[in-house]
C-alpha cells in the first residue's frame, strides 16, 4: 500500500518520497484532496513535506474522505515523518515547523479516534481505538514538550486526558445525560437497542467469515439506521445530544478554577522511553520530561510492592527487604517527584497516575536517603512524603472535575457496614448446592476474625446498619445498597488477573439460590449505587490489569 511505501521510505530517510506517497494515499481516500490543497497538484518530484505550511494542515479536517479509518492510517504515517524530522533536522526552523505539524496531526487524529469510538462500537472495540488512542497522546505530547510553549502544553493536556478512563467518563456522560434531560424512554431503549445490533453484527461478521459469507448489507442498513437516530436526537434533543455524544475532557483552565490555593495537581504519561509530567496549580501549568522509561518502571514498581507486600520476604529477609524499600522508595521520589514539588507551596497532592505507576501509594516514597544502618530497621521513622503532603488520587482530570462539581447525592448519609464470615466448618457441603468453579474459590477462603471487630467500631462511632456473619451476603447488599452515602466492606477480594471483570468481593455464603455471594467486577459495575465513599477493607481491591486508555481494571474502579 502507498501508507507502507512511505513507511519504508522513512525508515530509509528518503522524507520527500515518503511524503510524496503519504500525499498518493490521501488522494486514493478523499473525494477533495485538491480543491483542499491545490498546491498538490504540482509534479511528484516537486513534492516535499514542507510545501505545505501550518495552517495548511487544519486543512485536514476538511477532508472528505471514504474511509475515516484509512485516513486515520494515513495520517499516523504522516505524524511518524514529521516525528523523524523535528527530532533529526538540523534546521531550527525546520525542526519547529515540523514539531507543530505533528502536534496538529495528531490533535486531529484523536478526534478521527473519538468518532470511531462513538460510533455505536462495542467496549472491546472501544478499548482497541483507546490503544491507538494513546499513542497519539504520546506523539501530541511529546512535540509539545519539544515546543516547549504555554498555548502547547495547555492544548497537550487535554490531549492526555483522551487516554485516562475514557470509558469511565462515558459512563459519567452517559448518566448525566439520562439525569438532566428530558429523553424520552422509548428513545433510550432504541438507542441501547441500536447499540446490542452493532455489537451482535460484529460477532455475526467473525461467524460468517469464517463460513465465506458477507452480512454487508446488513451492516449498512444498521449505519443508515444510526446516523438517522443520531441526526434526529442532535435536531430534537440538542441537550441530550450535547451531554451524551460531545467530548467532555477537562481543560487546564477548569482545573484551575477548581483548584484551591495549596493544591497541585498531577498526571503522568508514561511512554516507553521517558515518562511525562503534567503539573497544574492555580496559576500555571508546566510539564516536565522525566528520565524513566516504562521497562525501567516495570522493573522498580515490582520490587518495590515486593518489599511492602510480599510477607515471605519481609518476615524472612528483613535487612534485604528494608534495604530494597528504601532505595526503591528513594528512587521514585528523585525520578517522579522531587523536580515538580522544588519550591512548591502545595500541601495536597492529586495524582492521576498512568500504566504501573497506578500500583504505587505514593505516601510511601521517602522524601531524603534513609542514613539509619540496616542493623536498625525501623519504618516509624522513615521521612515518608505522607508526613509532608496530604495525598489523593484519581482516574483522569475529567473525572476529578465531575466530582468537585457533583451535586450532593440523593442518599440517608448513613454508613452500610459489612464484615463478611468465611467459616472453615461450613466449606464440607459447599459442592452440594454450588458449581465446582464456585465452590473452588470459597473453600480457599481463610477466617477474618478481624474484620467483625472492624465493623463493630464502626457501629459505635456512626449512625447506619452494620451486619456480620451469614446477614453480610450478596442478596442483602444488592437489595440495601443503593441508599447509603458511605458503604464500608470488610471481606476478601479475589484478583482474576487474566479475565479482570471476574474479579470479586466474597461475600458470606448463605446458600442463597439467586446469589453465589461473590459479587463480581462486571456486577459492580452496572450496580446504580448513590455513595460519595466506598471503603473496600479487602485484599488486591486496587490492582489489576492495565489496559491502555482507561487504566488499571479493578475492583476499586468497577
Amino acid at each position: 500500500s502507498f501508507c507502507d511505501l512511505a513507511k519504508s521510505y522513512i525508515e530509509s530517510n528518503e522524507l520527500d518520497r515518503a511524503f510524496s506517497y503519504v500525499v498518493k494515499a490521501l488522494e486514493a481516500n478523499s473525494l477533495n484532496l485538491y480543491e483542499v490543497y491545490p498546491i498538490l497538484k504540482r509534479k511528484e518530484q516537486e513534492i516535499t513535506w514542507n510545501v505545505l505550511n501550518l495552517n495548511a494542515y487544519s486543512k485536514l479536517k476538511k477532508l472528505k474522505v471514504v474511509h475515516q479509518s484509512e485516513l486515520e492510517t494515513t495520517l499516523v504515517v504522516l505524524s511518524s515523518l514529521l516525528e523523524h524530522i523535528y527530532t533529526n533536522e538540523s534546521d531550527l526552523e525546520a525542526q519547529k515547523k515540523a514539531a507543530e505539524s505533528c502536534f496538529y496531526v495528531n490533535k486531529l487524529l484523536l478526534e478521527i479516534s473519538e468518532i470511531l469510538r462513538n460510533n455505536f462500537s462495542g467496549k472491546d472495540d472501544q478499548l482497541r481505538q483507546l490503544a491507538n488512542t494513546s499513542l497519539y497522546v504520546k506523539e501530541g505530547v511529546s512535540a509539545a514538550y519539544y515546543l516547549g510553549e504555554d498555548k502547547f502544553r495547555r492544548e497537550a493536556f487535554q490531549f492526555a486526558e483522551q487516554s485516562k478512563s475514557v470509558l469511565l467518563a462515558d459512563a459519567v456522560k452517559g448518566n448525566r445525560a439520562r439525569i438532566l434531560t428530558d429523553l424520552p424512554d422509548s428513545l433510550l431503549f432504541l438507542e441501547r437497542n441500536l447499540q446490542y445490533k452493532k455489537d451482535l453484527i460484529k460477532k455475526q461478521k467473525h461467524q460468517k467469515a469464517q463460513e465465506g459469507t458477507t452480512i454487508a448489507q446488513t451492516e449498512n442498513d444498521l449505519n443508515e439506521r444510526i446516523e438517522k437516530f443520531l441526526q434526529t436526537i442532535k435536531e430534537n434533543y440538542p441537550k441530550y445530544y450535547q451531554l451524551r455524544y460531545k467530548n467532555i475532557t477537562a481543560s487546564v483552565k477548569e482545573i484551575q478554577a477548581l483548584l484551591q490555593d495549596k493544591e497541585l495537581f498531577l498526571e503522568y504519561i508514561v511512554t516507553d522511553t521517558v515518562t511525562y509530567l503534567f503539573t497544574i496549580n492555580s496559576a500555571e501549568i508546566q510539564l516536565y520530561a522525566l528520565d524513566i522509561g516504562r521497562k525501567e518502571l516495570k522493573k522498580s514498581v515490582s520490587n518495590l510492592r515486593k518489599s511492602l507486600s510480599d510477607y515471605d520476604f519481609v518476615l524472612q529477609s528483613e535487612v534485604k527487604a528494608f534495604e530494597v524499600f528504601n532505595r526503591e522508595a528513594t528512587f521514585f521520589y528523585n525520578k517522579l517527584l522531587k523536580r515538580a514539588l522544588k519550591n512548591t507551596k502545595a500541601e495536597h497532592l492529586i495524582i492521576v497516575a498512568d500504566v504501573e505507576l497506578g500500583h504505587l501509594p505514593f505516601e510511601v516514597f521517602l522524601t531524603d536517603k534513609n542514613s539509619m544502618k540496616s542493623q536498625n530497621i525501623s519504618y516509624k521513622k522513615l521521612p515518608y512524603l505522607l508526613k509532608k503532603y496530604s495525598i489523593s488520587y484519581d482516574y483522569s482530570a475529567t473525572l476529578w472535575r465531575e466530582n468537585r462539581k457533583r451535586i450532593v447525592s440523593n442518599n440517608n448519609h448513613k454508613i452500610l457496614g459489612l464484615a463478611a464470615a468465611y467459616p472453615k466448618d461450613a466449606t464440607k457441603e459447599i459442592y452440594d448446592f454450588r458449581p465446582s468453579h464456585v465452590a473452588d474459590l470459597r473453600v480457599k477462603l481463610a477466617p477474618l476474625p478481624a474484620v467483625k471487630g472492624e465493623v463493630e467500631q464502626l457501629s459505635q462511632l456512626f449512625q447506619g446498619k452494620f451486619v456480620k456473619s451469614l446477614d453480610a451476603n450478596e442478596g442483602f447488599f444488592k437489595a440495601e445498597s443503593a441508599s447509603y452515602g458511605v458503604i464500608h466492606l470488610a471481606m476478601h477480594g479475589i484478583l482474576n488477573p487474566r479475565i479482570p471483570i471476574l474479579s470479586s468481593l466474597a461475600f458470606s455464603e448463605n446458600k442463597d439460590s439467586l446469589e453465589d455471594n461473590f459479587l463480581e467486577a462486571y456486577e459492580i459495575a452496572q450496580l446504580r449505587l448513590n455513595a460519595d465513599l466506598v471503603v473496600l477493607s479487602a485484599c488486591e481491591t486496587g490492582y489489576g490489569k492495565f489496559q491502555e486508555g482507561e487504566g488499571i481494571l479493578s475492583l476499586a474502579r468497577s
